[in-house]
């Protein structure tokens, strides 16, 4: 799930220093990974990918294993990353009676990695209503919530409802 580290580990023995080699790839071709832009150590037996996007699902890895006596490649892995799931939940909001509505708005938790909803990648606007009026009586009334036009590569969208209440 998007904001998890992944790890992979392959065990060598040979004679003579142990290198490995990390290798990547998103369709045919295997590209030898570097330490700089996966923030891995490439150069061991373990691998370890921090926190991939959504859009590395399905690439595979592998490790050369190079010593004395000649190379070895690892079997591959196959990375899954599926989206991570953020919580929009309509704000609970109250008027007194005869006032204007209130603008209905959301608040969103769940984010990782420490993004905000400025830097998460989240576009779009959910869509609130409430069968409440500036008129309407006294009481309670739901807010209700959908996705409207929200969208994001690495989060899924949960809602939840709230509440509106009208004040004497």
């Amino acid at each position: 799930t998007y904001g998890d580290n992944v790890n992979f580990r392959t065990d060598a023995i040979g004679t003579g220093p142990v290198t490995y080699k990390w290798q990547e790839s998103a369709g045919m071709l295997w590209n030898d990974l570097s330490e700089a832009v996966f923030a891995a150590q490439d150069s061991t037996s373990s691998l370890s990918l921090l926190s991939p996007a959504v859009v590395y699902n399905g690439r595979r890895y592998r490790c050369i294993v190079s010593a004395l006596c000649g190379d070895v490649t690892s079997d591959e892995v196959l990375l899954s990353v599926n989206k991570a799931d953020v919580l929009v939940a309509a704000d609970t909001l109250q008027k007194f009676y005869g006032a204007d509505m209130p603008v209905l708005t959301a608040s969103y938790s769940g984010f990782k990695n420490g993004e905000t909803l400025a830097n998460s990648g989240i576009s779009g606007d959910p869509v609130l209503t409430t069968s409440a009026g500036k008129y309407s009586n006294i009481g309670s009334y739901p807010i209700s919530i959908n996705t409207g036009t929200l969208a994001a590569d690495n989060y899924n969208m949960l809602v939840q409802g709230s509440v509106f209440s009208v004040l004497a």
